[in-house]
């Protein structure tokens, strides 16, 4: 059993809107697939979303560093070696392009074995409560966006901010009044997770997050308030509010979370495939969260269904995971995928398909 090839492709799948943050407007997902074949014809997929403001990688970049570098170092090798410690090791940095060839030898290797993926790595459940992104805009259309999600049953509602510190308090509140007079909140209740993606310095974040305090916004958390590189101000901001503040950008690797742990920074790590470099580190961190009883979040970035099912199998492994926010395939349009978990409305449920479960329709 050994891995015999590795093929790429690249993909692009239209969205059914824009999506609007503080650092970007996405139109469409663009990823490479990574195709990982074992000599006795079995195929594994990976995927990964080519995300430069974050990851630093761009298609170009995932496709070098997957066939100059960690390709050479899998190809001949069993697979049930330590391949995830080849793939680590065979460059520095490209966690994207190192994250897509993991979860391929990932869903290869939970297939040889017969097993879905999730319960491979922990098996904690297989029904995962999941939010959905309103994207930055008009007040109105946020409304709207907000209205129809809370229609198809999703009660936690990612709302993006950060792109303008002087108006993001009025709209996010006033966001939620709008949202007030037009549901009834005694029958479903709202929650809020307020997205800046690191649009806020420590002292505007504190200032706006007062602000929805009073007015009594219901938010269940801030992700990312202020610059990546600012662990001193998510600190801050922290020690200023009971609410939970988040890292997203900050953290890449266990090392930057222990860094947040040390600074007493953050109460959740929302940990995304791409960031960490694929499940290996991924479950390193959640390891560190469940030491230092600091919670975690899966996310993902605008990605196509084989990544974002790769990381719903973390998300059922692990019970130190408490929030999904992996609501890509909901804002893809379909007909590019089958099998794997079904992400339907405000519920991703998993199957027992071995492996991740999710095939692309054509290759």
């Amino acid at each position: 059993m050994t891995i015999k090839s590795l093929k790429l492709n690249r993909i692009h799948i239209p969205l059914s809107q824009p999506f609007v943050t503080a650092i970007r407007t996405a139109t469409a997902v663009e990823a490479v697939r990574v195709i990982l074949c074992d000599k006795d014809g079995v195929t594994g997929y990976g995927e990964a979303p080519a995300s430069a403001l974050v990851t630093g990688e761009t298609s170009a970049s995932i496709e070098e560093a997957i066939r100059v570098y960690i390709k050479p170092s899998i190809i001949g090798q069993p697979l049930d070696s330590d391949i995830g410690h080849l793939i680590q090791t065979s460059l520095h940095g490209n966690t994207s392009a190192k994250a897509a060839v993991e979860m391929a030898w990932q869903d290869l290797r939970a297939q040889k074995l017969k097993t879905p993926l999730y319960k491979l790595l922990g098996g904690h459940k297989n029904i995962l409560a999941n939010d959905i992104t309103i994207s930055i805009g008009a007040l109105d259309r946020m409304t709207q966006n907000a209205l129809n999600a809370i229609a198809d049953g999703f009660s936690i509602l990612k709302i993006k901010a950060g792109s303008n510190p002087e108006t993001d308090a009025e709209q996010i509140k006033r966001l939620w009044n709008n949202i007030k007079m037009q549901t009834n909140q005694q029958a479903l209740p709202i929650a809020f997770r307020i997205d800046a993606n690191q649009g806020w310095d420590p002292r505007q974040a504190i200032r706006i997050i007062q602000v929805w305090e009073a007015e009594g916004v219901p938010i269940d958390l801030i992700e990312q308030p202020v610059p990546a590189w600012d662990i001193e101000g998510l600190a801050m901001v922290q020690s200023h509010t009971g609410l939970l503040i988040a890292a997203d950008e900050s953290v890449f690797s266990p090392r930057d979370v222990l860094r947040c742990i040390q600074q007493r920074a953050v109460s959740v790590i929302n940990i995304k495939l791409m960031k960490t470099g694929g499940i290996g580190s991924a479950l390193d961190i959640c390891a560190l969260c469940r030491t230092y009883g600091l919670e975690c979040m899966i996310g993902c970035m605008m990605e196509s269904e084989i990544s974002a099912a790769a990381a719903a199998h973390l998300a059922a492994a692990q019970s130190v995971v408490t929030r999904v926010d992996i609501d890509s395939p909901l804002l893809c349009s379909h007909g590019y995928y089958k099998g794997g978990p079904e992400f339907c409305g405000p519920a991703i449920t998993l199957s027992d398909s071995p492996g991740i479960g999710t095939r692309p329709i054509a290759v």
